[in-house]
């Protein structure tokens, strides 16, 4: 049987230009650079959102270490009228007491000075709870005297080129990674009130430097404001003002910002804000008890 010469078709194999192949990579690469993108944006988002929860974390517990310590502050305030002269007392020479005469001023050492503070830093004198109890059998011997539970408590931001204290603080740290920051971060100070007294008085920065503790190392700005129900200061000293500020506004972030541009709200950092309100330490005036008293007698009759 003969063939036909057309009946043997030949079929061509199928293949991709050029130009298909070039498009297929074109589109393959927009494809994977897109997820890629879409992935890296969402691990941006995700670290910056994780970023800022532990930021207001730290924030939180730091604002929180420091009203509980405003709150514990002690401070005895001198009603005006309460000064007792020798011409009030009647004695006989006798039996007259011996009486020992204080500067006002020299009652600050103990323990009276109350709030003390300016825009970067406060020395709080508080009175707080021992943090153990001592127990000895009755064959030991004696127990030792219990430590006072007046206590004198700093904050302040430490970091070298700043005030002597504050760079003997930042000393103590050596190792802290600032992340090319000036400041170490916030430190507190609590000591025996006495003692750091003491140790302020000859100006004794190394032994006031051995009790800090560095409270968060991310914070670099800090701001006190203090108020008396009218306007707001950046200084207190309630031995001058006579008592405890109405209230205290503390200001933390976590970049390094001036108090003007705290003030001003200058800066687009993100600022981490608390107002804590004192308890108040006014002296009660000796008229309003006289005039209560007179009035509780009146009724009587």
């Amino acid at each position: 049987m003969i063939r036909s010469p057309h009946s043997h078709k030949s079929h061509a194999r199928s293949a991709f230009t050029l130009f298909e192949v070039l498009v297929a990579l074109a589109l393959s690469t927009l494809l994977i650079a897109a997820a890629y993108a879409a992935l890296e944006l969402y691990w941006r988002l995700r670290t910056a959102s994780e970023d800022e929860v532990e930021q207001a974390q730290v924030a939180r517990a730091v604002m929180q270490r420091i009203e509980a310590d405003l709150l514990a502050t002690t401070f005895q305030a001198t009603a005006a009228g309460d000064t007792t002269t020798q011409a009030d007392l009647s004695y006989d020479d006798e039996d007259a007491p011996l009486v020992e005469v204080i500067d006002p001023a020299d009652s600050n050492d103990g323990g009276n000075s109350g709030l003390i503070g300016d825009a970067t830093s406060v020395v709080l004198s508080v009175s707080l709870p021992r943090s153990h109890a001592t127990y000895a059998a009755v064959s030991d011997g004696p127990i030792g005297l219990p430590t006072s539970d007046l206590k004198s408590v700093t904050y302040l931001l430490a970091g070298p080129g700043m005030s002597a204290l504050a760079q003997a603080v930042a000393d103590r740290f050596p190792d802290s990674n600032s992340g090319g920051s000036t400041v170490v971060g916030l430190s507190r100070i609590e000591g025996d009130r006495l003692m750091l007294a003491q140790a302020d008085a000859v100006a004794d920065v190394e032994t006031i430097a051995s009790e800090a503790q560095l409270l968060a190392r991310e914070i670099k700005s800090l701001q006190f404001q203090y108020t008396d129900g009218l306007d707001w200061y950046d200084s207190w000293d309630s031995t001058i003002y006579g008592s405890l500020p109405r209230a205290v506004r503390i200001t933390v972030s976590f970049q390094e910002l001036d108090t003007a541009a705290i003030s001003g709200g200058s800066q687009p950092a993100k600022l981490y804000q608390l107002v804590v309100v004192l308890p108040p330490s006014d002296p009660i005036s000796g008229g309003a008890a006289s005039d209560y008293e007179s009035e509780e007698e009146d009724d009587a009759e």
